[in-house]
């Protein structure tokens, strides 16, 4: 296996650096005062409302996310960003033959970057010649995740054995998450015989929390909360709460106002948790908040955030309110590639393509599911939790089906998902099927772009027709105003 590093640095709200794996090095500036970033920003702003987005305003969105990232002006005697980002991607084309490779993109953001962190850059649309394109975050052979540079931590060793440490936090004075009793059923069923152990925490107090956090010394905390400005919420001890209703009906029979309901849960903070962790972070931790949390995504993001600059290794977290459907095919999909001994990017492209590629009704990547996971790492810390078994192959579809591998034959593909040879419709750009002819995957037959990597695709025999650049056939709704909740 081969790994392509390209590392675009967020120095500043203005300033970026580019470098990769051939050294190639470029500077460039995100300009903050023309319509470029105020339509961008419109555009985060109603994606965030929750309005009826479909895969023109994602794709759109993903295209000013580019423009901005991207500079196309060459700066001081070099190429531009652009430039060479687009030379390292046409240079891994090639190599995108073998399975195993892969091409990772690393938005490194500093401290003083902070207006740009803020925005969705796993939306990112990397436009192509014909007018098509494709989300970076969708493509099989690409792993986009965001670091911060104030750690460099030892690299950690993959061990033979993982503990996971699942909390379900859900207090009587908040909405119940109705997937975090599924999500931890199905975080029990990952446990192996000698090989995942999983321990579980039904709505735990802080101190709870703590307590079951030092016994075990997980190597992930998968914590499913609400979450607030800076932190998660969890229930408050019984005796607090005894105590503080005994002194309201204090109050009440004195004849003072009455202070009102006492509250039955608190917030953790990111600090809370660094304290806890003490000189023993876990290498990943999981942030799921799901539909119905008005503070999901500031509270999830910011603390996302802070954890990964509190020597915590690894962090997924959700930047959008993720409905409970999405947020378990997410963690199924991605706790399997961790158990299969795949590094922690590997696992969250997986889980993102699900929520990319999924059916129903609804056209791929035509909704802002798939770039609601957000990674954030450490240096090198991106490696795989658990031992790949020896011989085991790199390629998911390996592991599920290996008995069905089996020569292709000229003029056909393999089905990535069944590894079933067919000759239907095919994407002109990585051949990947449109539609497998035994398992129907990955989009249905009338699609006119591939589900594997974005690009146009045709019939065999018919000619290529160019795929008109993406425009709004209707005016978006003005977000707060008439946007549909």
């Amino acid at each position: 296996m081969r790994e392509m590093s390209c590392r675009l640095e967020f120095l500043s709200d203005d300033e970026v650096r580019y470098r990769d794996w051939t050294r190639r090095e470029a500077v460039g500036r995100i300009d903050r005062t023309g319509l470029l970033w105020r339509t961008t920003e419109w555009l985060c702003a109603y994606l965030a409302e929750g309005g009826d987005c479909t895969r023109t305003e994602i794709e759109l969105l993903g295209r000013h996310l580019y423009e901005l990232a991207f500079d196309r002006t060459p700066r001081d005697g070099r190429d531009s960003v652009r430039r060479g980002f687009e030379a390292s991607f046409d240079a891994f084309g090639p190599l995108r033959e073998d399975r195993a490779n892969r091409m990772r993109i690393d938005l490194v953001f500093h401290q003083s970057a902070e207006r740009v962190c803020r925005l969705p850059w796993e939306f990112l649309f990397k436009p192509d010649d014909t007018g098509g394109g494709l989300f970076l975050a969708g493509w099989s052979r690409l792993v986009l995740t965001r670091h911060v540079p104030e750690h460099v931590p030892a690299a950690g060793v993959p061990g033979d054995r993982l503990a996971i440490l699942a909390a379900y936090c859900h207090p009587e004075d908040h909405a119940t998450i109705s997937s975090g009793k599924v999500v931890l059923d199905a975080l029990g069923d990952l446990a192996t015989a000698g090989t995942v152990v999983v321990e579980s925490a039904d709505n735990p107090t802080y101190e709870e929390l703590r307590e079951r956090y030092a016994r075990v010394r997980p190597q992930v905390l998968h914590v499913i909360a609400h979450g607030e400005e800076d932190g998660v919420i969890v229930r408050r001890p019984q005796a607090e709460i005894d105590r503080d209703e005994s002194l309201r009906r204090a109050a009440v029979r004195a004849g003072d106002e009455d202070p009102g309901p006492v509250r039955r849960s608190r917030t953790v903070s990111a600090d809370d948790l660094i304290a806890m962790f003490g000189d023993d972070p876990p290498e990943l931790v999981f942030l799921q908040a799901c539909k119905g949390d008005a503070g999901a995504r500031q509270g999830m993001f910011s603390t996302a955030q802070r954890l990964v600059r509190g020597r915590v290794a690894a962090v997924v977290a959700m930047q959008y309110a993720i409905v409970d459907q999405d947020a378990q095919q997410f963690a199924d999909h991605f706790y399997r590639r961790i158990r299969e001994g795949r590094s922690i990017g590997d696992a969250v492209t997986a889980g993102r393509r699900a929520l990319g590629q999924r059916t129903g009704g609804r056209v791929h990547w035509d909704d802002r599911a798939f770039g609601t996971p957000v990674l954030y790492l450490q240096r090198d810390s991106d490696g795989p939790l658990l031992r790949r078994p020896d011989g085991e192959r790199v390629h998911a579809a390996a592991l599920s089906r290996p008995e069905t591998r089996r020569a292709v034959p000229g003029g056909s593909v393999e089905c990535p998902s069944c590894q079933a040879v067919t000759t239907g419709f095919y994407c002109t750009a990585c051949g990947a099927p449109v539609q497998c002819r035994e398992c129907a995957n990955p989009v249905p037959a009338a699609a006119n772009f591939c589900g594997q990597c974005g690009h146009p695709v045709h019939r065999p025999g018919e000619r290529a027709e160019r795929r008109p650049a993406v425009t709004t056939s209707r005016p978006p709704v003005r977000p707060g105003k008439d946007a549909p909740l």
